[in-house]
């Protein structure tokens, strides 16, 4: 598929589901703090639970990196709280195709 494939198909799986279009309009925008706030709220109730865990350890992995003299146990904590579900997530057998079309149409020059 192409980059403006995936987008499509993205686009296609968010307007199904509006608090995870805003997540991930969050986190395309880079808004890091919105990402992890939406996603907190969210996270329960999630039609793709697993599309929220991939959106809120990318918004960590990012604030982790441009920290600078900020606390980071208590984003440490949530990751890893965060990676031990998607870890179960994954056991079950789960994953998330509006992830994927996320990064694919991110990261192809779309």
């Amino acid at each position: 598929m192409t980059p403006r494939q995936w987008k499509a198909k993205l686009d296609v799986r968010l307007r199904e589901d509006a608090p995870l279009a805003a997540l991930y309009s969050a986190l395309a925008r880079g808004e890091w703090r919105e990402v992890l706030a939406l996603g907190a709220t969210q996270f329960r109730g999630a039609q793709d639970r697993f599309a929220s865990i991939e959106a809120m350890l990318d918004a960590i992995e990012q604030l982790i990196s441009d920290a600078e003299n900020e606390d980071l146990a208590p984003l440490r904590a949530l990751e890893k709280s965060l990676r031990a579900e998607r870890t179960r997530l994954q056991a079950a057998g789960l994953t998330s195709d509006t992830y994927r079309c996320f990064l694919e149409s991110s990261f192809k020059g779309t």
